[in-house]
């Protein structure tokens, strides 16, 4: 009976954790806008997956298993996802990305952007 409970409790948990997680995978695609994300961060996810499968394989068979596998999963997906994207932001053409990029590579966007907000001040200043 002890059992059962156990494995109704891990499979419930392995169900809540992969629901949990894919709005942020939804998301990430979608956007493809990983700048929030540490590169460190998912480095070491990876690697503590990589360890910690020594521990999960000489385990049986069960919850914990998909758990594992869904959470190396998720990991490796989104260190993936952020160099992938991290690559293509650095390669990108200024204009291309956000206000912040365009500021930073001096693009017409954000000179435009400059002028209407001098023009703006000037207008506040005036009244």
């Amino acid at each position: 009976m002890r059992s059962d409970i156990s494995v109704i409790a891990g499979s419930l948990s392995t169900l809540i954790f992969a629901i949990s997680t894919m709005p942020m995978i939804l998301k990430a695609v979608r956007t493809r806008d990983l700048s929030s994300y540490s590169g460190g961060n998912l480095v070491l996810s990876n690697a503590g997956n990589v360890i910690y499968a020594i521990y999960i394989f000489d385990l049986p068979i069960g919850p914990v298993w998909a758990l594992y596998g869904f959470n190396l999963s998720v990991s490796m997906v989104m260190l993936a996802l952020w160099l992938r994207y991290r690559a293509q932001r650095r390669t990108s053409s200024p204009g291309m990305g956000s206000y912040r990029d365009d500021f930073r590579h001096g693009s017409d966007k954000s000179s435009r952007l400059e002028v209407s907000y001098a023009a703006a001040r000037r207008t506040t200043n005036q009244r």
